[in-house]
This record gives C-alpha cells, sequence and structure tokens, in this order.
C-alpha cells in the first residue's frame, strides 16, 4: 500500500514492489492472477504505480513464482503467485518507452536498488572495475514470444500482453549464460554473503 511505503520509509526502512502490483488490480480474476498480497483496486494500483515513477521506491521484486497449470487450476487451493521470470522487465520497459519512467530510474530499481538493499552495491549494480558483471542485453526494437521450455509454469501468455521489448542475452559473473531464449551454461556458484556477518554493512 502507498502510505504503508511511506511510513516504512520515513522509519528508515527500505522498500519494494512487484511487477504485478504496479501493472494490474483486481479486475484480473482467476489462479493465474491470485498473489500475495492480493491485487488491489484501480486506484491503489495508480498510487504504487506513481510512487514507482516518482523514486519512491527502492527496488522492484520480480517474486517469481513458476507454478505448473495443475497447481492454478482450483481457486480455494492453488498457491499464490506468477511466473515472472524473464517476462516482467520488457512489460516494465513500456513504462520507459512511453516516457512515463525514465530509463535511468528503470535501472537503479532492477540493478543498483536491489544491490543497495541487499548490502551488496560493493559487488552488483555498477559497471565499473571489480564488480560482477552481471548484464542483460535488451532490444527495443524487437518483439519476441517468451519460451516456455525452462518453465515448468505453462501458462505464461496470459502475461504477454504488451511486451515491448525483447531480451535478447544474459551474461552472468562476465560469461554469456543465456542467449536468444536458450540457456547456453550454467554460471560459476558464488556466495556473495560468503565470510560477513547478517544485516546491511555499516559504512
Amino acid at each position: 500500500m502507498p502510505s504503508t511505503l511511506r511510513v516504512a520509509k520515513s522509519y528508515g526502512a527500505t522498500t519494494d514492489t512487484t511487477p504485478h502490483h504496479v501493472l494490474y488490480d483486481y479486475s484480473h480474476e482467476g489462479c493465474y492472477f491470485k498473489v500475495n498480497p492480493p491485487l488491489r483496486d484501480p486506484v491503489t494500483r495508480s498510487l504504487m504505480l506513481r510512487e514507482l515513477i516518482n523514486g519512491g521506491i527502492d527496488a522492484l521484486a520480480s517474486d517469481h513464482a513458476p507454478h505448473s497449470p495443475r497447481e492454478k487450476d482450483s481457486w480455494a487451493y492453488c498457491p499464490p503467485g506468477i511466473p515472472w521470470l524473464g517476462l516482467w522487465p520488457p512489460l516494465l520497459l513500456g513504462l520507459v518507452r512511453s516516457g512515463a519512467l525514465k530509463l535511468t530510474e528503470f535501472l537503479r530499481l532492477t540493478s543498483l536498488g536491489p544491490a543497495r538493499v541487499l548490502g551488496l552495491d560493493h559487488l552488483y549494480g555498477l559497471l565499473e572495475v571489480n564488480y560482477r558483471a552481471n548484464l542483460v542485453v535488451i532490444d527495443f526494437n524487437g518483439w519476441g514470444r517468451f519460451s516456455g521450455t525452462y518453465s515448468k509454469a505453462r501458462y505464461l501468455h496470459a502475461f504477454m500482453e504488451g511486451l515491448q521489448a525483447t531480451i535478447r542475452a544474459v551474461f552472468v559473473g562476465g560469461g554469456l549464460a543465456a542467449e536468444e531464449g536458450e540457456v547456453l551454461l550454467r554460471p560459476p556458484a558464488l556466495n556473495p554473503f560468503e565470510g560477513r556477518e547478517l544485516g546491511r554493512p555499516k559504512r
């Protein structure tokens, strides 16, 4: 809720939101759109989007939940969540193409912002020496149908309306991990928290 975000930030807390809470309202019904917290009314969704655009949110969190179609069959029993991984960046980039959201702000929300929230902005979020080279290549002039090959959530089409860009490649640690929807390699595991106390490091 927008009011909750403002109160939380006044106490020094960090804030995030999900793509579905700024893109959808409770008029989107059915198991595919069952999430927790639930989708709100159109006015609340609009206010959340305004907070996002005006810099009131620290990070975008995908809340990726790839449940199978069978799991999403019954409203009473289906688990909450949307299979966002790989889909939500092209959708949110529609805000950039329309001029509602600056590209620099989108990059902050999806890279440096999350790194700061986790206390990892010494490793992630910038293109600088000694930063881990995790990069995404986005084509603003392309439109590609997202492949469900690597997801058990075979209902991705429900969230594909309005895709405004295409993810062409993903680099992890400087290595090409995926290209044109195909996974090319499994990057070496890295635990950025190894050897550190839990919690945000002091500066």
